[in-house]
Formats: structure tokens, C-alpha cells, sequence
């Protein structure tokens, strides 16, 4: 009896202990299912924060058409009072016109040394400002960084803390098993509360991050701002405007083509015509071609208006057309209308902030040195 009563227990345990294989291999599948579900939420946070980033540059640039748009009108105006005080004073002599522009060249650049010191003052305490902000960004890129592995290491433990409790339950209620149950229970809370925490953090970081971008494109905009009023002949960094017609080349074909007395007034005609044409958002002379993959706009030549345009005044005046055109396609090709931007003229390319910052802080050194 005592034998059959063994046996028969043996065969009870064998069977509870092929049970708890399962159990543990089905435990297993859905851990590594977790697993893989919290890479697929780890990528879906990465790529929401991209987005995030993507949004907050794009809101940024509208912002800054808006306020672009509102002083090309004004400029508009103020070109239409220059072109009628140009009219006035063609009706005088040549001698009292450079007389005139004399005057008025040296005014603007009594004006313009002015404001740049004033500039140059402003912007040595926006550097300052800039170099603080751009070092506590990137340490909160870094923080950010630790928080997200600090995150999935936690998730990781959450996961593993849930697969054995749920192993627990099925080994009995014994007072050992019932203990390392509560212990693993207390220790799942606690890792879920520091989780929450460990988000909220993130959250904040988040925020933070993307009002230190912020400040760096307003940054921007008042270093253009503030080097804007003037620029010196040999300046390495300075504003340029974007998508500006060059009026040499038309004044050059002009010459060519027409008498020595017409051909001032036809410079400024055409000139008056092709702005008129490049600002026109119905015309878009681009062809898309494909280039290591991605799709790329340029300039088409087979346009009918550039084909005229360089049949009648040269390849001089097509160039400068068509090299306005490229830029308004790039740096606002929604306005039609030039925009400033930060140059780097001696690598001839977009400047980057901290080259500006550099720049206008070696000015502010210099010219502090010269006071003294």
C-alpha cells in the first residue's frame, strides 16, 4: 500500500511538473513577445520625438515667412518711393546726380558705422547668451539620452518581475513561494512608480528641449538682425539676401543692345520685368530629376521664357535668372520673394550659428581693443 501510495504521488508530481514546463515555456513566449512590443513603443517614441522636432522647425519657418512677408510689403513701398525720387532725379544733370548720391552714400555710411557698433554691442551679449544655452542643450539632450535607457531597463526588469510572479502562481501556495510572491509584487510597484517617474521626467525634458530650439532660431534671426545694417568689404560672415536679381548682368546686355542714352532706362525695365516674372507663383520653370535616390528640382531649360531670355540678352543675364530662381526654390520657394540669411561668404555656403557667434565676437574684441 505504501508503495502504490509512492508511486502514485511520483506520477502526480510528473504530471504537475510537465504542467509547470509548459507554463514557463508559454510564460517565456510572452515575455519575448513583450520584449519585441517594447522595441516596436521604444521606435514609435523615437520617431514621435523626431516629428516633434520636425513640427517645431516647420512652425518656426512659418513664422518667420509671416513676418518676412510683412517687410517685403514694406519694402515694396519703400522701393516704389526710391524708383520715384530716381525719376526725379534724372530729370537733373549728371553732375548734380552724382552730387547727389554723394551725399547720400556717405550719410548711409556715417548711418551704417552707427548701427553697426550699436550691432555689434547687442550681439556680443546675444553670443554670450547663446553659448550658455547651446551648452545647457546639450546636456539635456544628454540627460534625455540616459533617461530613455534608464526607461527600457526599467521596462525590461517590469517585464521580467510580471513573468515570474505569473510563474509563482502556479507552484503552489506554500508560505516560501507565498513570501517570494509578495516580495516580487513589492518590487513590480516599485519599478512601475519609478517608471512613471522616469516618464514624467522625460516628458519635462522634452519641453525644455524644444524651447532651447526655439531660443537657438530666434538666436538666429537676431544675430541676422543685428549684422544686417552693414557689412564690411572683407567680412567673412554677414547676411545675405536670398533670391536678389543681380542687376549688372541686365545693365551689361542693356549696353549691348540698345544706344548709350536708352540704354539706362532699358536696363531698369527689364529688370522691373523679370522681378515681376521670378515673383509670379504661376510660373515655375523647374524640372524634377533623380538624383542618388531621392528626387531633386532644377531649373528647366527648355522653358519658353528662359530660352527667349537668353536668346535676346546673353547667357550673363540667364545666369543671373536662373541663379535667383534656384535659391527662391530653396530657401522660400512658397514667397517668391528674397529672404536674409546668414552667409559664410568666404566658403560661399549658409553659415552656421556658431560661426556668426565667433564672428561677431572677434569684432566686438577688436574693436574693444581699439578703444582702449
Amino acid at each position: 500500500s505504501l508503495v502504490s501510495s509512492l508511486t502514485k504521488t511520483i506520477e502526480d508530481k510528473k504530471i504537475q511538473s510537465k504542467e509547470m514546463e509548459n507554463k514557463l515555456q508559454q510564460t517565456s513566449a510572452s515575455l519575448s513577445k513583450l520584449l519585441e512590443e517594447k522595441d516596436v513603443t521604444i521606435q514609435g517614441f523615437n520617431d514621435e520625438l523626431r516629428r516633434m522636432q520636425e513640427k517645431t522647425l516647420k512652425d518656426t519657418k512659418s513664422i518667420l515667412v509671416d513676418h518676412e512677408k510683412f517687410k517685403k510689403i514694406l519694402e515694396s513701398r519703400k522701393e516704389e518711393l526710391e524708383q520715384h525720387e530716381k525719376e526725379l532725379e534724372k530729370r537733373e544733370a549728371d553732375y548734380d546726380n552724382k552730387i547727389v548720391r554723394l551725399r547720400r552714400l556717405r550719410k548711409m555710411n556715417e548711418s551704417a558705422s552707427l548701427e553697426q557698433k550699436k550691432a555689434d554691442e547687442n550681439v556680443r551679449v546675444l553670443v554670450e547668451k547663446h553659448k550658455v544655452e547651446k551648452e545647457e542643450l546639450h546636456k539635456k539632450i544628454i540627460d534625455l539620452q540616459k533617461q530613455i535607457d534608464q526607461r527600457q531597463a526599467l521596462e525590461l526588469q517590469i517585464e521580467q518581475l510580471k513573468g515570474a510572479a505569473h510563474v509563482m502562481e502556479h507552484m503552489g501556495r506554500d508560505v516560501e513561494t507565498q513570501k517570494r510572491m509578495d516580495a516580487i509584487k513589492e518590487e513590480l510597484m516599485e519599478k512601475e512608480e519609478e517608471l512613471e517617474d522616469l516618464e514624467q521626467l522625460t516628458q519635462a525634458l522634452i519641453v525644455k528641449e524644444r524651447k532651447c530650439n526655439d531660443e537657438l532660431q530666434e538666436a538666429r534671426k537676431e544675430l541676422i538682425n543685428g549684422l544686417r545694417p552693414s557689412r564690411a568689404i572683407r567680412a567673412t560672415i554677414g547676411v545675405r539676401n536670398m533670391g536678389v536679381l543681380e542687376e549688372k548682368a541686365f545693365e551689361i546686355a542693356a549696353k549691348a543692345k540698345y544706344p548709350a542714352e536708352e540704354a539706362p532706362n532699358k536696363a531698369e525695365e527689364m529688370i522691373s520685368l523679370w522681378v515681376k516674372y521670378i515673383e509670379d507663383p504661376d510660373w515655375h520653370p523647374f524640372k524634377t530629376i533623380r538624383e542618388c535616390g531621392t528626387d531633386k528640382a532644377v531649373i528647366n531649360e527648355e522653358d519658353e521664357r528662359l530660352k527667349s531670355l537668353r536668346n535676346d540678352l546673353g547667357d550673363e543675364a540667364y545666369q543671373a535668372v536662373t541663379k535667383v530662381l534656384s535659391e527662391l526654390n530653396e530657401y522660400n520657394p512658397s514667397g517668391r520673394y528674397p529672404v536674409p540669411e546668414l552667409w559664410n561668404f568666404k566658403a560661399d555656403r549658409k553659415a552656421t550659428l556658431k560661426e556668426g557667434a565667433e564672428y561677431i565676437l572677434n569684432l566686438w574684441r577688436a574693436n574693444k581693443r581699439k578703444r582702449h
